[in-house]
């Protein structure tokens, strides 16, 4: 997905963000793509409840921001993010989110209808 978008939507000064809970599979593309296309990617931090700090992930979101690329639930703090809200934030400022929503699965009831 970095290498993808980041080729083809990311110019200089343009800003991704990601949270301080990613997996290092979440990270390191994004530095490297960050790095390649001279974007700046910004890092939402977390308390020591492992929380985000939402009043900052506000601060964070700019008209620059093209991409918040987050994880719903950390597989190692079990931290469940406000994606909902996370998302409308995104949007208000004309950016994509990416939601990496693998290790929700197993911890989120879904309700189906067949």
């Amino acid at each position: 997905m970095a290498s993808c978008f980041g080729r083809n939507s990311l110019n200089k000064g343009d800003e991704v963000i990601i949270s301080a809970m990613e997996h290092h599979s979440n990270i390191v593309p994004w530095q490297m793509i960050c790095d390649e296309r001279e974007a700046v990617l910004k890092v939402i931090p977390i308390n020591n409840k492992g929380e985000l700090l939402m009043d900052e992930y506000k601060k964070l979101l700019s008209d620059k921001t093209k991409l918040v690329a987050v994880i719903h639930i950390s597989n190692t703090l079990g931290t469940i993010n406000p994606v909902k809200e996370m998302i409308d934030l995104a949007h208000q400022k004309g950016a994509l989110v990416l939601l990496d929503g693998a290790q929700a699965v197993p911890h989120i009831k879904l309700m189906c209808k067949l």
